[in-house]
């Protein structure tokens, strides 16, 4: 307010140009709006009157205090990351591209607990990056680092049987005998040795057997398969074979001696029986076999087949060749069975046949060249233990076809 007329003021504050604003009023109430930084600025204003010729000046000053509440801002934070460990090592490094952070008043102090390209080790780490400006305004951002041990633990198998039963080893298989009078084989060795990258204690288990373990007699080798597994559930196999010979012969007791029987009456057999022997073995496990079971038929032959041939088989060549096939049939009886024919004739390769019948019919088919051929024909029975034998000649005459009207 003025007596007269307030003309002008004048704004005047450090680090600002002066603003001038016209008046012409006795009394106003001015309405000021000023744009100031973080801090306090004392800003001075001064009113000038319209008196003549000079104006009086009155002056009055305010401090405008001016506070940051405003947090800083991080943007592009890191997602959670996952690792494995570095190859025989409990740790690894992981690296990452590092977030921005931004303020409004332009400072900002921006930390982390733990930078990029650093080592950690197995498990979850957080890393968390804080931004702070000078009025202690904050911002945080967090994740996390996961290393995870998934290298296996090393195990390698022992080499050497350390028991006295070590017999040798062939193709890397082991090989021991039984204990004596026993069907198995005690048998110890080395135990094996392992590592991990994680310097961790590791579970090692053994199947199916473990040192000193008694192991059977079997007809192929036995896998002893070695397992160690390390804290994080990883796991690593070695593996050797061993087989258990049984070296000790089973004993047969009570053989029957030689034995002599007549044919039974009519037959050329006799049904024979005897008291079976004994048989024990180690192993407990054996197999007694004989090739004719006690009451089985014996027979004594001394009959030979007969063989029914024709003396002669004519026959011409056939068109356009020099041979002739001709084909004929002979008969064969045994008071047993024929067992086999043999076909046998000079020029070419015995040729047999399986007939296995007390009668039966063979048809017998040959490739002859012009003229005659003997063919000779060997019948032999089954008879035991050596069968008897029937012989007959065929005369095959094969004469040229193209000559004859």
């Amino acid at each position: 307010m003025d007596n007269v007329q307030v003309h002008e003021m004048f704004i005047n504050y450090q680090g600002a140009n002066q603003k001038t604003i016209t008046i012409n009023q006795t009394y106003t109430v001015v309405e000021t709006t000023v744009v100031l930084p973080i801090g306090e600025t004392e800003i001075e204003h001064i009113f000038i009157d319209s008196a003549f010729p000079v104006g009086n000046e009155a002056t009055c000053y305010v401090i405008v205090a001016i506070e940051d509440n405003e947090d800083p801002v991080i943007t592009f934070c890191p997602n959670n990351i996952t690792v494995n460990t570095t190859f025989r090592l409990p740790t690894a490094i992981v690296s990452w591209n590092e977030p921005i952070a931004e303020d409004n008043s332009g400072r900002v102090n921006f930390t982390v607990d733990i930078g990029p390209a650093s080592t950690f080790h197995v498990g979850d780490t957080l890393v968390t990056y804080t931004a702070e400006d000078p009025y202690g305004n904050t911002d945080m951002c967090s994740f996390t680092i996961t290393v995870q041990d998934k290298e296996p633990p090393v195990i390698s198998c022992p080499t050497n049987v350390t028991s006295n039963n070590y017999i040798s080893e062939m193709l890397s298989i082991i090989y021991v005998k039984t204990d004596e009078g026993l069907s198995y084989a005690t048998v110890t060795w080395d135990p094996p040795i392992t590592s991990d990258n994680n310097n961790d204690n590791v579970t090692v288990v053994a199947a199916p057997y473990q040192s000193g373990g008694m192991i059977p007699v079997t007809t192929s080798f036995i896998q002893i398969v070695y397992t160690a597994t390390d804290n994080y559930e990883n796991t690593d196999t070695c593996e050797f074979a061993i087989q258990v010979l049984d070296n000790e012969v089973p004993i047969i007791y009570n053989c029957p001696n030689d034995t002599k029987v007549n044919t039974t009456f009519r037959l050329p057999t006799a049904i024979v029986s005897w008291t079976e022997p004994i048989a024990e073995d180690n192993s407990g496990r054996l197999n007694l076999t004989v090739d004719i079971e006690p009451a089985s038929t014996f027979q004594i032959d001394k009959e030979p087949p007969v063989p029914i041939c024709p003396s002669l088989v004519s026959g011409v060549t056939d068109l356009g060749k020099a041979n002739g096939t001709v084909s004929y049939n002979i008969s064969i009886m045994d008071n047993v069975q024929v067992h086999e024919m043999f076909i046998n004739y000079q020029g070419a390769n015995q040729k047999t046949i399986t007939i296995n019948q007390t009668y039966t019919v063979v048809e017998t088919t040959v490739v002859l060249p012009i003229g005659e051929t003997e063919i000779e024909h060997i019948f032999i029975d089954s008879a035991f233990p050596v069968g008897n034998e029937a012989t007959c000649y065929v005369i095959v005459a094969i004469e040229d076809g193209d000559f004859i009207y």
